[in-house]
């Protein structure tokens, strides 16, 4: 099977905006190719370690947003689609740049090395250290490292949804708490709640690549058994109530989920909620509080919300 990567370019300004476009639009895993970097992480000391990565000669340059793709018929229509939601980035009153859309053939066996030179180790939150497997790392004393091979599944910590969501375990998740992951995808958060202490761990998610890949994962942290992995629907075949819910998905789906995460938490338990984008921010925390959720707390980055809640 081959892979197609659309590439959208834009001013940093709207490299948030082009993920969610391609993301939205059925990306794979989308890698961000930026090359003001270096500059960022001098500027934010102690967020990583090294960036392979050299600060433009041209002030002008912009980022390359990549996303993959399965081949299929309608790939074309699709490719049309985001072109078009590009080209409206301007008229958002984003300095977005040229935003032109362009797409490269990428043979399937090339395809799990097409963004490893985008993917490098990385500290987030306190204590996380998030890991390539194929990159070493020196860890210092507390680290908690997680260590991936993401494979075709979306979850590399890179993401500004998935880093809100990994904050919010490190804030939130009680020592020995039961956890629940909805939508798992490369089983990232999965493999932080247990580091943080997380005791009964359930992984759920409806693509077999995504189960494929946490698998993986799961077994380059020493995981392999002590994790409930099930190939499923939200969450459908959980009958097991917990002490914390995280989906870090899509507002239409975590909609969608709402009564059923009412149902699956026991009293005071946490709801960590992700993948909204900021305009539907309003709608899910109404919606949140219509299930007898108390909302404690609302985290954003760039276009992204991640809101967490508790049960009354």
């Amino acid at each position: 099977m081959n892979w197609l990567e659309i590439t959208i370019s834009v001013r940093d300004e709207a490299i948030e905006a082009a993920s969610a476009i391609l993301l939205e639009a059925g990306a794979k895993g989308v890698a961000i190719d930026d090359p003001f970097a270096l500059t960022k992480v001098e500027n934010q000391k102690g967020s990583w370690d090294y960036v392979e990565a050299k600060p433009p000669v041209d002030p002008d340059a912009e980022a390359q947003v990549r996303g993959w793709f399965q081949d299929s018929e309608k790939f074309p229509a699709l490719f049309e689609e985001i072109k078009a939601q590009a080209a409206l980035l301007n008229s958002y009153g984003l300095d977005a740049g040229s935003s032109r859309v362009r797409v490269f053939q990428v043979e399937d066996e090339n395809w799990a090395t097409a963004w490893q030179q985008y993917y490098k180790p990385f500290r987030l939150g306190k204590s996380l250290v998030i890991r390539p497997h194929w990159e070493d790392f020196v860890l210092e004393q507390n680290d908690l490292e997680i260590v991936l091979d993401p494979g075709l599944a979306f979850g590399t910590g890179m993401h500004p949804t998935t880093k809100l969501c990994l904050q919010a375990l490190e804030e939130y998740l009680p020592r020995g708490a039961s956890f629940l992951d909805i939508g798992c995808g490369s089983g990232i958060l999965t493999i932080a709640a247990s580091k943080l202490g997380a005791g009964n761990l359930i992984a759920v998610d409806n693509d077999p690549l995504a189960i494929a890949s946490a698998r993986q994962n799961l077994k380059l942290n020493g995981l392999t058994g002590k994790v409930n992995l099930i190939e499923g629907n939200l969450a459908d075949q959980v009958k097991e109530p917990v002490d914390l819910i995280v989906a870090n998905i899509v507002a239409d789906a975590i909609l969608s989920l709402l009564a059923q995460v009412r149902e699956l938490l026991l009293p005071q338990g946490i709801f960590i909620s992700g993948g909204i984008i900021n305009s539907r921010k309003e709608e899910v925390v109404l919606m949140i509080k219509e299930e007898s959720l108390e909302v404690l707390e609302i985290k954003e980055e760039g276009e992204w919300v991640s809101i967490i809640a508790q049960k009354e």
